[in-house]
């Protein structure tokens, strides 16, 4: 009955009302809207990896998010030549299974921002280096120095509490290193912190409210369903 939002019909003549015998619906039943439980994305699937070669234009969802960079991230990220490695190697590792950032937006993201980067951007890119890069043979720990950065670039723009699609990537992502080398209970609460910031900003229903600028084209549209669709995996 709550499942299906609809009443319950029966065939037994005992249940008949003065209108006389019910029939069973045939119609499609109506998908719900106010579950509560964690809502997946209405019409979204995991869907193989997005195509690169659309020639969609795009423009950056972000708020204008002007939390300075610390010199240990720029550090950590290095010049272009790294930068470029890294991607590759984030491409051929994770995006084959995990398909939540568009090559293309990204690609575009750091030619429109060589003057002027962006913070998400950067935690971004030095969330794509952490899970990329294989621990060292005396590393016992993986509570690194790479990964506590990651985590204070994070909480840094999570107090100015003006979010957008590369920021909540980047979560995602923090989330995949700690569940993958079972760093709990920071697992725990980085998944809790995910699937209730893509619930603010409306990315888990095409209908909801959005608390970031509306996509401007499909394949940013799609990629907000394609991060959803990641909270939702690691939360299984």
């Amino acid at each position: 009955m709550f499942r299906l939002q609809r009443e319950c019909e029966y065939e037994d003549s005992r249940l008949k009302t003065s209108a006389g015998p019910r029939k069973l619906s045939t119609k499609e039943p109506k998908k719900g809207r106010n579950s509560k439980s964690l809502p997946f994305r209405a019409s979204t699937k995991c869907l193989p990896p997005i195509k690169t070669n659309t020639g969609i234009p795009s423009s950056p969802s972000t708020l204008g998010i002007d939390v300075p960079i610390p010199h240990v991230v720029l550090k950590f990220l290095g010049g272009l030549d790294e930068i470029l490695q890294f991607r590759a190697d984030y491409e051929r590792q994770i995006h084959g299974w995990m398909p939540v950032i568009s090559s293309r937006l990204l690609r575009k993201a750091l030619i429109d921002d060589t003057t002027e980067p962006r913070a998400d951007l950067a935690l971004l890119l030095l969330c794509m280096k952490l899970i990329t890069t294989p621990p060292k043979s005396t590393d016992y720990n993986m509570r690194t120095r790479l990964w506590s950065t990651a985590r204070s670039l994070y909480r840094s723009i999570d107090q100015t509490k003006r979010y957008s699609t590369s920021f909540l990537q980047s979560g995602l992502l923090i989330t995949l290193y700690e569940v993958s080398h079972s760093l709990y209970p920071e697992a725990h609460y980085s998944l809790i912190k995910n699937a209730r910031l893509g619930v603010e900003l409306g990315i888990h229903e095409l209908r909801s409210p959005k608390m970031i600028p509306a996509p401007a084209s499909w394949a940013e549209e799609e990629e907000r369903g394609r991060t959803w669709c990641g909270i939702v995996m690691l939360d299984r």
